[in-house]
């Protein structure tokens, strides 16, 4: 069994000064980072872009840890990483064991 793992976000309202404001249609992409455990993180994929806020969907996924990123793009390159966004896939649900008869009476 594998998992499935969804990123959503928001594209940036600012340059990387952190003032100026992103003009309309300057972000051309974002890209999705992954990282497991605490590892380094690799570009899985280019999100898709819907007005402000974009998705990713991430699959076939093992059991464990992920840590998400996501950089924008523009003209002028890729900025720098945004928060990483930790998720956990579970291990998948196992068959139970056999139950234990205790007693068993004749009438």
């Amino acid at each position: 069994m594998s998992g499935t793992a969804t990123v959503t976000g928001n594209l940036p309202a600012l340059l990387s000064d952190g003032v100026t404001p992103v003009p309309a249609g300057n972000i051309t992409g974002i890209n999705i980072y992954r990282t497991t455990g605490s590892g380094t993180a690799a570009k899985i994929g280019a999100a898709t872009i819907s007005g402000t806020s974009f998705s990713y969907t991430d699959t076939g996924l093992a059991a464990g840890p992920y840590n998400y990123g996501a950089t924008a793009v523009n003209a002028a390159g890729e900025g720098g990483m945004s928060n990483l966004f930790p998720v956990v896939v579970p291990l998948p649900a196992e068959v139970p064991g056999p139950p234990t008869i205790v007693n068993v009476t004749l009438s």
